[in-house]
């Protein structure tokens, strides 16, 4: 985002990746240039919010409230400053914790040992190596 379009914004919503260049993107420069009517919203990831900076800005009325499920140290320690703001909701990363999701994981798991029982090299290994070594060709020789 344009630092210059903070200041017209009520609501800020993340939804970035973790890496250099959103590394403490909203920083306390950033939350200065925001509304004091202003919600920080952070979906992304720990990291991308200074955390620190977020909890004085919330603290100082620089910014109206924020909403946060992620941090940068998971779990959050329990002397973080986020935890004792009264103008924040934290709530745990759940995205993927929706009933849909949780129905296609369960397929997913099914077709995969389905797969692997029937010899196949399922698409969705984390690691391939995994089938280097002919694991499968030893186990359907027990």
């Amino acid at each position: 985002m344009l630092r210059w379009q903070l200041y017209a914004v009520f609501q800020v919503s993340l939804h970035v990746p973790l890496t250099d260049e959103t590394r403490s993107m909203i920083s306390g420069h950033a939350l200065s240039m925001m509304k004091e009517s202003a919600i920080l919203i952070n979906c992304a990831r720990g990291g991308v919010v200074d955390e620190k900076e977020l909890a004085c800005a919330l603290n100082n009325g620089v910014i109206f409230g924020a909403g946060i499920d992620v941090f940068g140290h998971e779990p959050p320690s329990p002397d973080n400053e986020l935890l004792r703001c009264k103008n924040v909701i934290i709530s745990p990363h759940s995205a993927s914790l929706s009933r849909e999701a949780s129905i296609r994981t369960a397929e997913m798991c099914a077709r995969g040992c389905v797969a692997v029982l029937n010899g196949e090299h399922w698409p969705y290994v984390a690691d391939k190596s995994a089938y280097n070594d002919n694991f499968i060709e030893r186990k359907q020789e027990k």
